[in-house]
């Protein structure tokens, strides 16, 4: 399908008699494009380009009426956007207006098909006020409205239409043109061509400069001259492009950027990219800080290690990090405040540690965060003007972080935050701590201190709590073998609801000489050869509980 609408179209209208654009002894095309020469930028160049996008013109894609005092062809630089021409338009003071119009050449919709519509305008002199509709129209002269432009600006701006999918019930053919029609107040404007492309192509044209005389190259596209080729191509190469789920177009030369998956394209620079559950593996390289206009950054759900380059957080642009589900390590960078224009951040579910720098909270338009699911810990900074502003969801459980890290902050949290996902946290204290004891002995159970003004205590034994053991240690006398098992705290918080963070398993274990089992099992381990068992760890060991034998299980020491 062709990306832009060219140009030539005599189209019929009982009001307007419109001519060609070039004098009729002109009429040449000499390398065969289908664009004649007295309009065609590269002449002897039939499969150039015109920066990132092949097109068969540069030209505007609209016919030139007959009135010249209304319509002309301006080849001022100073009114060009892109190319070496434009459409100069007087747009008369007039109620009607069907009668100043200028149309596209015909072209062909799909029916279940989306498609966009751009067209480059700018005002010129001071003048202003209402002064164009554009208008979709069939072949039979059925048509839609499609827009009203009003108050031009002396800067190119675009009318635009996007994501416009025809009803074929309505229209009477597949054939249509677009129609511009000037009114209202008399402003002077020029209009460039007409950009049209399905919306599933994602197409924003640029155009290549490389000399700087402001007139495009007449050169065979290759996306290697793009400016960001480079640092994707060094991106492919180090998350292991070539395994990727979808790669399609990448590091393709004769493919637009604009096109390769995963990627979108503004004004000839990458402003996006998103490789969500595509199968990344390898590291993020530190060539991503190139990306200078980059805006989006997504890399969720792949398997990508190492630490998140510095040079990320210089990208000024992004607005929209999300890496969540993936094995990343390393720290969270205090530089992460110098993306002023941040607004989502995800890091859940990866292997992140340390402390979440307090420059996190200066980002004015910060909306969510997710760093569940990793190793952080506090304290957590203080993220409470944000919640009275634009941060909705806050999510941070599956960390280490215990009361005292939030306990100050929770309740305007709780009242101000609408995803505010805290619990569980992980225990500050790993594996278990196992005590043998004799009959008799006594044993404080000191509980790993946790942060916090506001904790309450409460010890278990075997899952159960026990009554009046609601202190930070837990000392058993006269210790007795029913008394053998797993001990844990859990600590609450009145403020901090919803939370309970366990301080350490202990397993009390009565030394086995002394337990009324031991001499049975003994017996059973000499008697069916336990020195030839595929498994008897810990058998007859007298510094390791019964309960830890293989294969024993003991409740209430028996």
């Amino acid at each position: 399908m062709k990306r832009l609408l060219l140009f030539l179209f005599i189209a019929l209208s009982s009001q307007i008699t419109i001519h060609g654009q070039c004098p009729p002894e002109t009429n040449q095309d000499t390398d065969g494009d289908g664009v004649l020469d007295c309009i065609d930028p590269c002449i002897n160049e039939p499969n150039s380009i015109i920066g990132n996008l092949s097109f068969e013109s540069d030209f505007i894609g609209w016919t030139v009426p007959q009135n010249l005092n209304n319509f002309s062809v301006s080849e001022d630089p100073a009114h060009f956007l892109h190319g070496s021409k434009s459409l100069y338009v007087t747009a008369p003071n007039d109620t009607q207006f069907e009668n100043f119009a200028i149309y596209s050449e015909e072209f062909t919709l799909e029916e279940g098909v989306a498609y966009n519509f751009k067209i480059p305008v700018k005002r010129i002199g001071d003048l202003d006020g209402d002064a164009l509709r554009w208008v979709l129209i069939d072949e039979n002269g059925v048509y839609r409205h499609l827009n009203n432009y009003y108050n031009f600006t002396s800067t190119w701006s675009f009318i635009s239409y996007n994501n416009f999918l025809v009803n074929f019930d309505v229209y009477t053919s597949n054939k249509f043109r677009l129609r511009l029609e000037f009114g209202l107040s008399t402003v002077d404007m020029v209009v460039d061509k007409i950009e049209f492309y399905k919306t599933s192509e994602v197409v924003e044209p640029t155009y290549l400069d490389l000399n700087n005389d402001g007139i495009p190259d007449c050169v065979p596209y290759s996306s290697e001259n793009h400016p960001d080729y480079n640092a994707l191509m060094d991106f492919y190469n180090s998350t292991n492009g070539n395994s990727w789920i979808n790669n399609t177009n990448w590091l393709d030369p004769s493919k637009p950027i604009s096109i390769w998956y995963g990627i979108t394209e503004t004004n000839g620079r990458v402003t996006g990219i998103n490789l969500n559950s595509n199968n990344l593996s390898g590291s993020i390289p530190a060539s991503i800080g190139n990306f200078t206009n980059l805006e989006i950054l997504k890399f969720r759900s792949n398997s990508l290690v190492g630490e998140i380059p510095l040079e990320v957080w210089a990208l000024q642009n992004l607005t929209d990090i999300d890496f969540a589900g993936n094995m990343i390590s390393g720290g969270l960078s205090s530089d992460v405040g110098n993306l002023q224009n941040l607004q989502f951040l995800d890091l859940t579910l990866n292997n992140l540690s340390g402390i979440i720098p307090n420059t996190i909270t200066s980002l004015p338009n910060f909306s969510r965060f997710g760093c569940a699911e990793n190793n952080f810990s506090g304290p957590l900074p203080d993220f409470t003007a944000q919640a009275q502003a634009n941060l909705y969801v806050l999510s941070f459980y599956n960390n280490n972080f215990v009361f005292g890290d939030f306990e100050n902050q929770f309740t305007i949290y709780q009242n101000n935050i609408l995803q505010f996902l805290y619990s569980p946290q992980k225990s500050p204290a790993q594996g278990i701590n196992t005590r043998i004891l004799d009959i008799g002995d006594d044993s404080t159970l000191f509980s790993e201190p946790i942060s916090g003004v506001n904790n309450l205590y409460q010890w278990y034994f075997n899952g159960q709590p026990i009554s009046g053991e609601t202190a930070a240690d837990m000392t058993i006398s006269n210790f007795q073998a029913n008394q053998a098992g797993t001990y844990e705290c859990l600590v609450t918080n009145s403020v901090v609801t919803d939370l309970s963070i366990s301080t350490g398993v202990f397993e009390l274990g009565l030394i086995p000489t002394s337990h009324p089992d031991y001499n049975a099992l003994m017996d059973f381990y000499n008697s069916t050869n336990g020195n030839s068992w595929t498994n008897s760890t810990n058998w007859l060991d007298n510094t390791k509980p019964i309960s830890s034998w293989f294969g024993v299980t003991e409740t209430n020491g028996r």
